[in-house]
């Protein structure tokens, strides 16, 4: 899934759990993403481990964006 995709997917799933507005939708989708980048494991390779925070970084990025 592309970071873009993901995103959209995190934001349209807390359109449909919540019933907030478009800037709490977004800060709640991004408070999710800054969790998953903080806790990327540390004993992975370190080429694991920047993939998986340049993806995460991407999907906040898309997020920002919406």
């Amino acid at each position: 899934m592309t970071p873009k995709e993901k995103a959209l997917q995190l934001y349209n799933k807390m359109v449909v759990d919540f019933d907030i507005d478009h800037w709490q939708i977004k800060q709640c989708a991004l408070i999710a993403v800054g969790e998953i980048i903080s806790h990327i494991e540390p004993s992975l390779s370190m080429d694991v481990i920047s993939a998986r925070f340049d993806y995460w970084n991407e999907v906040k990025q898309e997020i920002e964006k919406l």
